[in-house]
């Protein structure tokens, strides 16, 4: 789906190996948006800070932040490297929103929408 990504700091694209641990150990099925844009960048970040998850990371940052326990319906999938997250649904593959939240109020506070679709977001270099 994703043919570009415009952010500046690119890693080496995810094998299958790599999203498949992620997936296991997430013990979901990892969206197709972003398994696309691992294929193409296993991670990504830019100079404001913002990184968007690789394999290794996701899971970690997940249960560090114990999203899974506070929201039944969103995983994080980068952070802005200030306190605050960035979600997306992770059952409803339709919708390709970007949330944001406080790290510190997952589950107490509703999402605010970043961006209405992922792909363009990462290629505006994380804004829309």
């Amino acid at each position: 789906m994703m043919c570009q990504i415009a952010s500046k700091y690119l890693n080496s694209p995810a094998i299958q190996e790599d999203i498949d641990f992620a997936q296991e150990s997430l013990q979901i099925k990892i969206r197709p948006d972003i398994v696309d844009v691992w294929k193409l960048s296993n991670g990504l970040f830019n100079d404001d800070g913002i990184y968007f998850f690789d394999t290794e990371i996701i899971k970690e940052r997940n249960e560090t932040n114990e999203v899974f326990e506070y929201t039944s319906d969103l995983m994080m999938i980068g952070n802005d490297s200030g306190g605050y997250g960035f979600f997306m649904k992770k059952n409803d593959f339709n919708d390709t929103t970007v949330y944001t939240i406080d790290v510190g109020a997952i589950g107490s506070i509703e999402p605010t929408v970043v961006a209405k679709n992922l792909e363009i977001w990462i290629n505006n270099n994380f804004s829309e």
